[in-house]
């Protein structure tokens, strides 16, 4: 790409005010400014309960049940 640019400078000009026009339109300077704000806030609070929330997702006790019955039918299909 850097060969590309002094290679075509003239056809790069014209293309690059486009994309440059497009991310600042994507993302205006309210919302992510809105976003980062509030999420630093809500992140403490989420953190604690995500540990507790870890810890179930954590226990394999549900599906480690679910895989042995699984198991048998594939050994009587096998």
């Amino acid at each position: 790409m850097a060969t590309q640019q002094p290679g075509k400078p003239a056809e790069h000009t014209p293309e690059q005010p486009e994309p440059l026009v497009n991310p600042p339109v994507e993302l205006p300077p309210e919302t992510p400014d809105e976003k980062p704000v509030q999420e630093p806030e809500e992140a403490p609070h989420h953190q604690p309960e995500e540990y507790p929330v870890e810890e179930p997702v954590e226990i394999p006790a549900g599906e480690s049940t679910e895989l042995p019955p699984m198991d048998s039918p594939d050994e009587l299909n096998g």
